[in-house]
């Protein structure tokens, strides 16, 4: 009896820790993870947000530092991954979206794209203009 039930444990625990494959949606309500559930002021929650929008930059650029100290091979791996992943996530946004909701997507994408083109033209530009 005891071994059966050890058996069940063993066999349900890895299930039960894969079981919630998502978060909870109240858990990311603007409430609930802006301000951890405190009742901020406006104010507050401004400052806490700035934060942690200047953490999540302080982020990207010591990830890009790293990442740029690899070596060509690896960076172009990794590149086409991010493609893959982003190739897919854009397949699953498409899947829900009604038809004008997938035109409207495309042309905020292509609008993005286009912005992001500018950016790195300029980025270069700049690198250019300080050497």
């Amino acid at each position: 009896m005891i071994k059966n039930c050890l058996l069940a444990a063993m066999l349900l625990l890895p299930t039960a820790a894969f079981a919630h494959e998502g978060l909870d949606k109240d858990e990311f309500t603007n409430e609930a993870w802006q301000s951890y559930g405190l009742n901020l002021s406006e104010e507050k929650e401004i400052a806490i947000n700035t934060i942690r929008f200047d953490q999540q930059r302080d982020r990207f650029h010591l990830t890009n530092k790293y990442i740029a100290q690899l070596p060509a091979d690896v960076q172009a791996k990794m590149a086409e991954e991010m493609a893959a992943i982003d190739a897919a996530g854009d397949a699953k946004i498409q899947s829900v979206l009604s038809p004008e909701e997938r035109a409207e997507h495309a042309k905020l994408k292509a609008e993005h794209e286009a912005h992001a083109a500018l950016w790195a033209e300029f980025e270069a530009w700049k690198k250019q203009q300080g050497k």
